[in-house]
């Protein structure tokens, strides 16, 4: 949660949809979440450290009763999660266009975790793309009216340093899952 509060980062899926009701409310994080909307921000907080108390209380009466969750069948459970989605979802904006993307991203989804995908980079996206696009289109026009959109977005210390860590990441991640198969590859002959 620091992370999102102060940096508009979210950690995890979760602190994403946080992130997203945050936005829609108005509030954006960082320094003036803490000073302007002091109120706000500190119920927020405050009612966190209330909801893990109380879940802690119940958690610990319900895991004696909530066996039988286990016994549903899984097809039956699907069909109530999606019901209960798709009223969530059309309920947000009155849309039905709404609950089509959510089926088509929830296929999409379902299909690509049996491939071994995450949903994370997904929710994440979809909560972060919009923010990530009206901060490019602020620095193109900023660096149009510059020296140029290249150079306005690879010149300076920050910049420069965050390319190279994302570069730098990615080299490692090839190098690793290449490591990583190389080994396996030895294993198997071996």
């Amino acid at each position: 949660m620091v992370p999102l509060l102060t940096l508009s980062i979210p950690g995890s899926p979760t602190a994403a949809v946080l992130l997203g009701g945050l936005l829609i409310h108005g509030l954006f994080p960082g320094p003036d979440l803490f000073t302007v909307h002091a109120e706000v921000t500190w119920t927020f907080i405050n009612s966190l450290l209330v909801a893990q108390v109380l879940m802690l209380g119940f958690g610990l009466i319900l895991s004696q009763h909530s066996g039988w969750i286990m016994k549903v069948p899984g097809h039956y459970m699907a069909a109530v999660i999606f019901i209960l989605a798709s009223f969530g979802t059309y309920s947000i904006q009155s849309s039905y266009s709404d609950v089509l993307i959510m089926t088509s991203l929830g296929l999409m989804m379902y299909f690509a975790s049996k491939f071994g995908f995450s949903a994370a980079p997904l929710v994440l996206g979809i909560i972060l793309g919009p923010i990530a696009e009206d901060n490019f289109m602020q620095g193109t026009l900023i660096g149009a009216s510059r020296d140029g959109v290249f150079a306005y977005f690879t010149s300076g210390l920050i910049n420069l340093t965050l390319i190279t860590l994302c570069v730098g990441s990615i080299a490692y991640s090839i190098y690793s899952e290449a490591k990583t198969n190389r080994n396996k590859a030895a294993q198997a002959a071996g």
